[in-house]
């Protein structure tokens, strides 16, 4: 049995009527990222394993539906609810949806998804962590949302990326013009491969990288985003 719960901060549930015009886009571009928010969320005072988040960002409010299972979060609860909790999906039984109405957090990485017109699917929430997949246009996209990710999170990681689009079982080869990418650029990449800054778990933080040369942590967010973009948007070239 699902229970439905509902903190609310004293901000009006009215959402604004808007009359929206259909658009369709091909979105063959499927990623995969780990962030962990710059600042504290209402999820990490939530007890039991998180399988599902549905959020709207409307009017600087965030209405959040958060499914919350009591066992090992593999209830299947947060596909659409279809929650079987009670046939043996969990050992502990009961989940719950937590519905919360609160202004919008400055670092919600939420609200960047919003803005690219990205639909993010969370996959595993662990400690201060998100993974989240959502579909983009194309790699660019890819990189300009890294990096206005890494504004409100104080770490980003590109876990796959992959072009859906592609045959399945091809063994498609892409060469990779490293000229085009600046010194600065693959010193940067060098380092931030070698410290550990892609590996799972992280190993080197933004802020560790950015002593090294002697610069600010944005500046080089923007520099790592860059080189990533040059080398993913060749991989995934259409041409």
């Amino acid at each position: 049995m699902i229970r439905v719960s509902q903190r609310q901060t004293g901000c009006p549930d009215g959402v604004a009527n808007e009359t929206v015009e259909p658009v369709e886009e091909s979105r063959g571009t499927r990623v995969v990222l780990e962030m962990a928010p710059d600042g504290d969320c209402f999820m990490d005072d939530l007890e039991g394993v998180i399988v599902d988040v549905k959020a709207d960002y409307t009017d600087g409010i965030c209405r959040c539906d958060v499914t919350v299972c009591g066992g090992d979060g593999d209830c299947g609860c947060g596909d659409d609810y279809d929650c079987d909790c009670e046939d043996g999906g969990t050992a502990d039984g009961d989940c719950e949806v937590v519905h919360v109405t609160a202004p919008v957090c400055d670092c919600c990485p939420g609200v960047i998804f919003a803005e690219y017109g990205c639909v993010p699917r969370m996959l595993e929430r662990k400690g201060g962590s998100f993974v989240i997949a959502t579909y983009v246009s194309s790699v660019d996209v890819v990189s300009d949302l890294v990096s206005e990710l890494r504004r409100v999170c104080s770490r980003v990681e590109v876990r796959s990326l992959v072009n859906t689009d592609a045959c399945e079982g091809s063994s498609e080869t892409r060469e990779v013009d490293l000229t085009a990418v600046t010194e600065k650029q693959r010193q940067a990449l060098a380092l931030a491969i070698d410290a550990g800054y892609y590996d799972t778990p992280q190993t080197a933080s933004l802020d560790e990288l950015a002593e090294e040369f002697d610069i600010s942590p944005s500046a080089l967010s923007q520099r790592l985003a860059r080189a990533e973009g040059t080398v993913l948007s060749q991989i995934f070239d259409d041409e």
